[in-house]
């Protein structure tokens, strides 16, 4: 099973999306899509991975109704894992700017994975738990185990301060009263925006990324970061 779960910076948690082992369209497929609810969508792969179908139904069924509902650019951060940046040009469609985290920082850079997901697997072995004893004897009971469990959990998780894997990913969300200026999801003086714009044809290293915000120059003054950290203060 692979799932798929998407918070913001202010910590609103949104539809989390399921994918159980089977063929697409086919009998697992209706049996699982009838354990939708308002917060979880079921879906279907072969190996239960994600691939690229898969994430298009994902992009179409979570993201495309987040990004329709809020004006202005959007800025959504996701790991390198190939299928994600294969698919950067779809990914980046409804004013979307596109941040792929370098291949191993993942565990420090990704708001879901500097400790949303512990805590998710710490709820859900406590399900498991909970109903260790109940037998199961087919694998269409099991999977309407580990569906209810998911959507079971989902609300816990709503409860909590969602926001705080953000400050642990080291990720500042921006002022909501700064302007969008030039189409950049971010306005700071001190801060390459070209570093955001994932349509823009500007691959970067994270050692080019480092060298390109020691030193920026802002209205012809050499700035170094501590004096520009005195001065946003």
């Amino acid at each position: 099973m692979t799932l798929f779960s998407t918070i913001n910076a202010l910590g609103t948690q949104f539809e989390q999306m399921i994918v159980m082992k089977g063929t697409p369209n086919a009998r697992i497929h209706a049996e699982i899509t009838k354990y939708d609810d308002i917060n979880t969508i079921h879906t279907c792969q072969e190996k239960a991975w994600c691939d690229s179908e898969i994430l298009k139904e994902w992009h179409a069924k979570v993201w495309t109704p987040i990004a329709e509902s809020r004006p202005g650019p959007k800025l959504l951060i996701a790991d390198s894992y190939p299928v994600h940046c294969e698919a950067r040009v779809l990914l980046s469609s409804h004013n979307t700017w596109v941040l792929f985290i370098h291949p191993g920082l993942t565990f420090n850079l990704q708001p879901l994975d500097a400790g949303y997901f512990k805590i998710l697997k710490d709820e859900l072995r406590k399900l498991w738990i909970r109903d260790y004893s109940i037998a199961m004897k087919t694998e269409k009971e099991k999977r309407a185990r580990i569906s209810g469990q998911l959507k079971e959990i989902w609300p816990k998780m709503n409860a909590k301060n969602l926001s705080v894997f953000w400050n642990k990913a080291s990720l500042i969300y921006p002022d909501f009263e700064i302007s969008f200026v030039q189409n950049h999801p971010f306005r700071n003086p001190f801060i390459d925006h070209r570093l955001y714009d994932s349509r823009e044809d500007t691959l970067m290293t994270i050692e080019q990324d480092s060298e390109s915000v020691k030193v920026l120059d802002h209205e012809d003054t050499k700035m170094t970061i501590e004096q520009n950290q005195e001065i946003s203060e």
